[in-house]
C-alpha cells in the first residue's frame, strides 16, 4: 500500500480556502487505497478555526504537528496594518489615517518585518515542519508527499525533502501563483526582496517537484509558461471542490424578507479582486422602491479595513458572521441569489464550489472570458454581472425583474457540477500523479 505524507499548514481546526483542500486529500486518499499521514502545525494562526472539522479526519489517518513559533493572528494582523497599507481596490477610498504609513518608524519596523517574515510568517513553521518530515518519511517508508501551498515558505520543506530523499514522489499543489497572481494582488508585505527570494525559491520547487498542480487552466499555463524548460506532463490541474455529503440534506425554503435575498459566503476584503464596493454602490444607486426590496447577506469573517464598505447602505445589508459551513449553508436555503465577486480572469474562487452543488442561481462580478465564467457557462449555474458600474447597475436591475416575474429557476447540469465533487477531484490528482499506485 502507497504510503502518502501530506504537508500543509491550513488543516483543521484551522479554517479557510486550503484547509477543506488539504482535509479532501486525507479523508479520500486512503479510499483510493492509500495510508496517508498528516503534517500540519501545532496551533495554526489562522482567521477563524471551526473545530467541527476534525472530526472529518477519517480514524486511520495519523496527524502530527511541528512547532509553529508564530504569533496570534489578530495581533499580528493589527500590528502589521497600522505600518503598511492592505492591497485595496481601486474603488476604495484612502482615510486621512491611511496617510500616516508613510512616517519614518513605520518604514523601519515595515522594512524589518518584511525581512524577517519572509516569505511570510509561517517561515519559522516551515523549518520545523520540515524537520519534523525528514523524520517521518523513513519511519513510516513515505513513497510520495503531497505538498499543499500556500503558504510559500512551504515551499523550503518540499526542496529540503527532495534534496534529502530524491526518491520520494514530490508533489506541489499549489492553490495560488504566487508571482503572477498573489505577489502583485495581495501582498502588502511585498518589496523587491520578496520579489527575487519567489523567484528563486518557486523555481528550486517546480525544478524538484514530480509533479505541480494548479487550481485553474489559467493559473497552470501561467506556471508553466515560466518553466518552459520541464516537461509539459510535470503541470497538471486539479480544481477546487465540494464534499457531496454536505449537500445531501440541501433543501431550498423561502425567506422572511419582504423582498429580495442576495447571498455572499465568504470572507470579505477590500482588496483588488474581492472588494464588494462597486456590487453594493449600483445596489444603492437604484430606485428608492427597488433598493430597499433587495438585502445583501454576508457571511462570513469580514476584514477589519473592509466593515465600512458594508455600513450606512442605501439598500438592507445584513452581517451574519463567521459560521460553520453546515450552518451556512442553511442560509443558502432560503436564498434568491448567490453572490460570487473575483475580478481575476486566471481564478475559481472558493466560495463557487459551496454555490455550485445548491442549485441556486449564482450572480458573478467577474471577468466575462475568465475561470468562473467558463465554468458558469459549462455547469449553467448563473450569470456574469460587468464591472462597468453602469450596466453593473442594469444587470442587478435585470436580476431583480428575473426574480420579480418569479422566473429565477436555472437548469444546472448536473453531470458537470459532479465533476467538482471532491472524490472525483482526488481521484483525478491520484491518476495523474501515480500517487496510490
Amino acid at each position: 500500500m502507497p504510503n502518502v505524507l501530506l504537508i500543509s499548514y491550513l488543516f483543521p481546526p484551522g479554517a479557510g480556502i486550503g484547509s477543506p483542500r488539504a482535509l479532501s486529500y486525507a479523508r479520500y486518499l486512503p479510499e483510493l487505497g492509500c495510508r496517508v499521514f498528516v503534517l500540519a502545525p501545532r496551533y495554526a494562526t489562522t482567521a477563524q478555526n471551526d473545530p467541527l472539522l476534525l472530526s472529518l479526519v477519517p480514524a486511520a489517518v495519523k496527524v502530527y504537528r511541528a512547532f509553529n513559533p508564530e504569533v496570534p493572528y489578530r495581533f499580528r494582523d493589527r500590528l502589521w496594518k497600522k505600518v503598511a497599507p492592505p492591497r485595496m481596490a481601486r474603488e476604495v477610498a484612502v482615510s486621512e489615517s491611511q496617510v500616516t504609513w508613510g512616517k519614518p518608524w513605520k518604514r523601519v519596523l515595515r522594512s524589518a518585518i518584511q525581512r524577517v517574515a519572509s516569505p511570510d510568517v509561517q517561515v519559522g513553521w516551515a523549518h520545523f515542519a520540515a524537520s519534523m518530515a525528514c523524520r517521518l518519511i523513513p519511519r513510516h517508508n513515505i513513497d510520495s508527499v503531497l505538498l499543499n501551498i500556500p503558504p510559500y515558505s512551504s515551499m523550503k520543506i518540499g526542496v529540503r525533502i527532495k534534496q534529502l530523499f530524491p526518491h520520494v514522489r514530490l508533489i506541489s499543489d499549489i492553490r495560488d501563483d504566487w508571482l503572477g497572481y498573489y505577489l502583485p494582488l495581495f501582498d502588502s508585505a511585498a518589496s523587491e526582496h520578496k520579489r527575487s527570494l519567489a523567484v528563486r525559491l518557486e523555481r528550486q520547487l517546480i525544478e524538484c517537484s514530480d509533479f505541480v498542480s494548479a487550481v485553474t487552466p489559467a493559473q497552470r499555463c501561467a506556471i508553466r509558461e515560466r518553466y518552459a524548460d520541464q516537461p509539459e506532463e510535470k503541470f497538471i490541474v486539479t480544481p477546487n471542490g465540494y464534499s457531496p455529503e454536505r449537500f445531501e440534506g440541501f433543501s431550498p425554503r423561502r425567506h422572511d424578507f419582504d423582498g429580495m435575498v442576495v447571498t455572499y459566503f465568504g470572507s470579505v476584503y477590500v482588496n483588488p479582486v474581492y472588494s464588494p464596493k462597486a456590487y453594493l454602490d449600483a445596489i444603492d444607486s437604484l430606485p428608492e422602491n427597488i433598493r430597499r426590496r433587495i438585502e445583501t447577506r454576508f457571511i462570513g469573517r469580514v476584514a477589519p479595513e473592509a466593515s465600512s464598505l458594508l455600513q450606512n447602505r442605501q439598500a438592507p445589508v445584513r452581517q451574519l458572521g463567521f459560521m460553520p459551513q453546515t450552518k451556512g449553508l442553511r442560509y443558502l436555503e432560503e436564498s434568491d441569489y448567490l453572490l460570487l465577486i473575483a475580478r481575476d480572469p486566471g481564478t475559481h474562487a472558493g466560495k463557487l464550489f459551496d454555490y455550485l452543488p445548491t442549485g441556486k442561481p449564482i450572480l458573478a462580478v467577474t471577468p466575462p472570458g475568465g475561470e468562473i465564467a467558463r465554468m458558469l457557462e459549462n455547469t449553467k449555474t448563473g450569470w456574469v454581472l460587468p464591472e462597468d458600474p453602469a450596466r453593473l447597475r442594469q444587470a442587478i436591475l435585470e436580476a431583480y425583474e428575473r426574480w420579480n416575474r418569479g422566473s429565477l429557476a436555472v437548469a444546472p447540469d448536473r453531470e458537470a457540477i459532479q465533476a467538482y465533487a471532491w472524490p472525483n477531484l482526488v481521484a483525478g490528482l491520484a491518476r495523474q500523479t501515480q500517487l496510490c499506485g
